[in-house]
């Protein structure tokens, strides 16, 4: 099979330390160019692969390279016109999260994949943690029973910081871009609710229905972006808890899966089983799903899902859906927050909103 030909757009801390590591091993693909504004990150990817090529604008690697797909690893507001010109210059599109902010673009992105017969496949890595992939088959066993309720704790005591060298020739955006509300597209919501809201999708099985949710700002700054979120999701059969902070004192993840007939308690780096028969197991993982950042093996794990999507049409569809999902919950929650913790509907975005949902 013929190796693919990809670039990446954005080259951070994410694009050096958490895909850069799979593209090294990979057998099926080469990183032939890279588009960074920064000087100082093009020479960090000139220390990775001396000849790879590097250019301060997707015009100039759209007019120069011939590409089978990008990796676009820029800040979030970024992300859906980066999508739309790799579609239309033929290009498949990997994307870290979030795919989109806006529906509209959310919609356009979906048109041009179809027309183009290109897949656009969103970087939801958290779903290939090790500890996330026993999880989920636990469920498809039958272990715990049909699931109805979901809760997601994430802990953190500050937003993720960027590369300090982004901002060194003003080009790139600074280490702090997370709080800026023009590049980040939001606050934690933006940075792990995406995440929390696919990982729902997959506990439980089935899509949305309706939100509620409330935010918290600085209280001394009422520009700043939400740093602490709490949403109730319903689900046809279930419903779905999730608390974000960046206030807390700790650094951890934890779930708990309730299903009919047990329970799983997923505490960071341990799976704790309990089932109403008696059944009780713990099992251990390497790593916490709350150490680092980047998650390079998640990454490694997830790559062969995006090139199956590449090679064969019949598998693209759902990591787009599930994207799509993602932003119509992400716009509920937001629209949840502002009229008072409001429950919100949640339609797909393309579907017509119910008549209450747009009073």
């Amino acid at each position: 099979m013929t190796r693919l030909q990809g670039a990446l757009i954005g080259f951070g801390n994410i694009a050096e330390f958490g895909h850069w590591p799979t593209y090294v091993k990979a057998g099926n693909c080469d990183i032939v160019a890279v588009v960074e504004p920064s000087s100082t990150r093009q020479a960090a990817a000139k220390a990775c692969q001396p000849a790879i090529h590097v250019y301060s604008t997707v015009e100039e690697l759209f007019r120069t390279e011939k590409l089978d797909f990008v990796d676009i690893c820029t800040p979030p507001a970024s992300h859906a016109a980066l999508a739309q010109r790799a579609l239309e210059n033929g290009c498949h599109v990997l994307c870290e999260k979030p795919l989109s902010l806006k529906v509209s673009e959310y919609e356009a992105l979906a048109r041009e994949s179809v027309a183009r017969d290109k897949t656009v496949f969103t970087v939801h890595n958290w779903k290939y943690a090790p500890i996330f992939q026993k999880a989920f088959s636990l469920i498809r066993e039958g272990r715990i029973g049909p699931v109805w309720h979901v809760e997601i704790f994430t802990l953190r005591n500050t937003h993720c910081k960027g590369t300090a060298q982004g901002a060194a020739d003003t080009a790139g955006p600074s280490e702090d871009w997370r709080t800026d509300p023009a590049i980040a597209g939001g606050g934690i919501l933006v940075d792990h609710g995406w995440h929390a809201f696919y990982l729902l999708q997959n506990l439980v099985q089935a899509a949305p229905e309706s939100i509620l949710a409330k935010m918290l700002r600085d209280r001394e700054n009422p520009n700043s972006l939400e740093e602490a979120v709490q949403a109730l999701v319903q689900f046809p059969e279930a419903d779905g808890y999730v608390h974000l902070t960046w206030r807390s004192k700790m650094r951890r993840n934890n779930v708990i899966v309730q299903g009919q007939n047990g329970t799983l308690l997923l505490d960071d780096d341990r799976i704790l089983l309990t089932t109403h028969d008696g059944e009780k197991q713990e099992i251990a993982f390497e790593s916490a799903l709350s150490a680092g950042s980047h998650h390079a093996e998640w990454f490694e794990a997830l790559w062969p899902d995006f090139v199956e999507e590449v090679h064969n049409p019949a598998k693209r569809g759902a990591n787009l859906k599930e994207a799509g999902w993602c932003l119509a919950l992400l716009q509920a929650a937001y629209q949840s927050n502002l009229h008072g913790f409001k429950e919100m509907p949640v339609p797909f975005p393309g579907t017509v909103k119910p008549a209450e949902a747009l009073a």
